[in-house]
């Protein structure tokens, strides 16, 4: 059996960076900044734009268990979904403009890809790599890649 210190290698090192340089981030926005509103929506959108970095962790450290990977990959997804809605509503809060429709339509998108995470449509599989796995999506995870780039675009 593989030790711990056997699994870890160089390519851990970018989400590992990631998740810190994020969790900073929201911990010396919340702490330093004012507590206004958009205060703490970013410091949320810091966390949000993490939670992928354990998942990719998780791929080092429990390589081989494909059945726990898929576990901690659909449930950091499913709040992962969100990321859309919150990036709105950060906007919404700098900008001081509001388009109530778009609000509810962007939550109610991400909450039916987020309950979706759970299933193949998903994701279906894993694809193995030397430097570890990424997920094989289905068909929504496509629309949630559409959904976040038209927030993008928007």
């Amino acid at each position: 059996m593989e030790s711990l210190f056997e699994r870890l290698n160089i390519f851990i090192l970018p989400p590992l960076l990631y998740l810190i340089t994020g969790l900073s981030l929201s911990a010396v926005t919340l702490m330093k900044g004012k507590k206004k509103f958009e205060t703490r929506i970013f410091a949320i959108l810091c966390l949000w734009f993490t939670l992928l970095s354990p998942v990719f962790i998780s791929h080092f450290l429990f390589k081989g268990n494909v059945k726990l990977i898929m576990v901690i990959e659909r449930s950091i997804h499913a709040l992962y979904a969100f990321l859309p809605w919150i990036g709105i509503e950060f906007i919404y809060s700098i900008t001081k403009y509001r388009n109530r429709t778009i609000s509810i339509t962007t939550f109610i998108a991400s909450a039916i890809i987020s309950v979706s995470t759970f299933t193949d449509y998903y994701i279906n599989g894993l694809w193995e790599y030397p430097w570890g796995y990424i997920a094989k999506g289905g068909i929504m995870l496509q629309l949630f890649g559409a959904l976040s780039f038209l927030m993008i675009v928007y």
